[in-house]
C-alpha cells in the first residue's frame, strides 16, 4: 500500500510492521532488561519494606501497609501491564506557539493512514525534507533505544521507518490521556504491542535535555536527580530498574520514597474510586514512565480506542472528524474533561471524567446513551464558538454538564477489572457497581 506525499505527486509505500533494526533493537534490550531488573528487584523490596516507606503507606494508602513488599511489588508489575499506553498529538494542523512552527502528525493527516507515523515519518508525509536532524529525540533513540543513526541527508523514508511514536504509561489514569502534547489520545491495545515495547525511566527528552545536555534549551526546568545513573530501557515483564531509577530521578526535591509514594497515591493501587482521585498537577503528569512501541504500529491490530479532550473538541470541525476517523476504524470514542487550556503549566485538578461518545455507544455495552442530548448541546456549543473568539472555562464547565448527563462514564481499566482486556476499554462509574465495558466482538 502507498501514500500520498501532501503538496507532491509522490507516493511513500507504507512500512513494514517492524523492520530489521526495531526487532534488533528489541531483542537486544529485552536481554538486558532481564539481568538489570534481576538486579534492581532486591533493591525496591528493600525499599518498600523501609520504615518511611510503611509510614507512608499508612496514610496515603492504608490497605497497602499490611503487603508484604515482595506481593506489593508484584501488584505493581501488573498494574503497569494493565495501565492504559497513551500517544497524544494536536487534532489541529495549525501550530500554537512561536518555537514550533509546524505541527506536522495532526488529524487531518493521521486518519489517512493505516499506522501510526512517528515524527519523520510525519513530517515527511506533509512534504517537507528532513535536512538536519541533530535533535533531542534522534539523540535518545539511538543512545536509549538501541537504534542505528541517521545515514544520509536528506533523510529518507526507509530510515525514517525505524524510529518510533512516542508513548506515555497512564499509571494514573489521566482522563486525557498525555494532554500536554495534544488533545487527541491514541490508546493501544497492549496484549498486540507489548513484544515491542521498551520501559524508560522517564521522559527521554527531559533526560536529554536536563541530565544529557543534547539541547540548549532550558525552558523545562524540572527537579531531576541527574546524578542518578539512566538504566537500560525494561519491558512489561521486566521493569523493576527503570522504576527504581524514576523514583530516584524524580525523588530530587524529596526523597525516592516520597515519590514512590506519591506514585502509589494516585492510580490503580490507590484504593480510592476513579471519581475521588487525587488532584494531579502538570509536574506529577509529566512523571510517567515512557513506554514506547519500537514499531510501525497498524491502527487494525495495535489500537484499542480514540480519546478526546473534550473542551478543545466538542463542537468544533476537528471534533466531526475525530468522530468519523473512530466510526470508519470501529473504534469506540470516549470524551475526556481533560485539562482546561494547553501545555504543561496548567493548575492541579483531578482528571478523572471520561464518558463514551453517544454516536459511537453501539459500538460497546455501553448502559446509558442519549444522543438526542449530546447532539443539541454540540450544536448549541458550535453556535456560541462561532460568535466567540474566547471559550471560557464556565462554558466547557456548563456543556459537559448538560451533553454527558444520561451518557455512560467510565474510569480506566485495571489488571483485576475485567477478564478480557483486548475488548474492554474501562468501567462504569455512576453505576451502583463497576461494569465492564467491552466491545461487542
Amino acid at each position: 500500500m502507498f501514500v500520498l506525499v501532501a503538496g507532491a505527486a509522490a507516493t511513500l509505500p507504507t512500512p513494514a510492521p517492524h523492520t530489521r533494526p526495531q526487532i534488533r533493537a528489541n531483542k537486544e534490550a529485552a536481554h538486558a532488561a532481564r539481568a538489570a531488573a534481576a538486579a534492581a528487584r532486591p533493591l525496591l523490596i528493600e525499599m518498600l519494606n523501609s520504615s518511611e516507606m510503611r509510614q507512608g503507606l499508612e496514610k496515603c494508602c492504608p490497605h497497602l501497609a499490611s503487603m508484604s513488599s515482595e506481593h506489593l511489588l508484584d501488584q505493581i508489575g501488573h498494574e503497569i501491564g494493565a495501565a492504559e499506553l497513551v500517544h497524544n498529538f494536536k487534532s489541529s494542523p495549525k501550530a500554537n506557539s512561536t518555537d514550533q512552527p509546524h505541527n506536522f502528525e495532526n488529524l487531518p493527516l493521521v486518519e489517512k493512514l493505516d499506522w501510526l507515523p512517528n515524527l519523520y515519518q510525519a513530517q515527511l508525509l506533509s512534504g517537507v525534507p528532513i535536512t538536519d536532524q541533530q535533535n533531542i529525540e534522534d539523540a535518545a533513540e539511538v543512545a536509549i533505544f538501541g537504534l542505528p543513526s541517521f545515514q544520509q541527508f536528506p533523510l529518507s523514508w526507509t530510515e525514517a521507518a525505524d524510529r518510533f511514536p512516542y508513548v506515555a504509561l497512564n499509571w494514573a489514569g489521566v482522563d486525557a490521556g498525555n494532554p500536554g502534547f495534544g488533545d487527541v489520545c491514541v490508546v493501544f491495545n497492549n496484549n498486540a504491542v507489548q513484544s515491542s515495547v521498551q520501559v524508560a525511566a522517564l521522559d527521554t527528552g527531559i533526560w536529554e535535555m536536563m541530565c544529557n545536555h543534547t539541547s540548549t534549551n532550558r525552558s523545562w526546568e524540572m527537579p531531576i536527580n541527574c546524578s542518578v545513573p539512566l538504566p537500560v530501557t525494561g519491558t512489561f515483564e521486566h521493569f523493576e530498574h527503570a522504576l527504581l531509577a524514576s523514583f530516584g530521578f524524580w525523588g530530587n526535591g524529596t526523597s525516592p520514597i516520597q515519590e514512590a509514594l506519591r506514585f502509589l497515591s494516585r492510580g490503580p493501587l490507590s484504593g480510592k474510586p476513579y471519581l475521588q482521585a487525587a488532584n494531579i498537577s502538570s509536574d506529577s503528569m509529566i512523571r510517567y514512565l515512557e513506554t514506547d512501541i519500537i514499531a510501525n504500529v497498524r491502527f487494525s491490530q495495535g489500537v484499542k480506542f480514540i480519546v478526546g479532550t473534550f473542551g478543545s473538541l466538542f463542537g468544533t470541525d476537528l471534533g466531526r472528524q475525530l468522530q468519523v476517523w473512530c466510526a470508519s476504524r470501529g473504534w469506540a470514542l470516549v470524551w475526556a474533561f481533560g485539562p482546561v487550556g494547553e501545555g504543561w503549566d496548567l493548575p492541579p485538578s483531578q482528571m478523572n471524567k471520561r464518558m463514551i461518545d453517544p454516536s459511537l455507544s453501539h459500538l460497546v455495552n455501553s448502559t446509558l446513551s442519549d444522543k438526542s442530548v449530546w447532539e443539541h448541546q454540540w450544536l448549541a456549543a458550535a453556535h456560541i464558538r462561532a460568535h466567540k473568539k474566547v471559550i471560557s472555562e464556565q462554558h466547557i464547565q456548563e456543556w459537559w454538564a448538560v451533553a454527558t448527563r444520561s451518557q455512560t462514564h467510565l474510569a480506566p481499566i485495571t489488571a483485576t477489572a475485567c477478564a478480557d482486556h483486548d475488548r474492554c476499554i474501562g468501567t462504569t462509574v455512576l453505576s451502583s457497581h463497576a461494569d465492564c465495558v467491552c466491545y461487542h466482538h
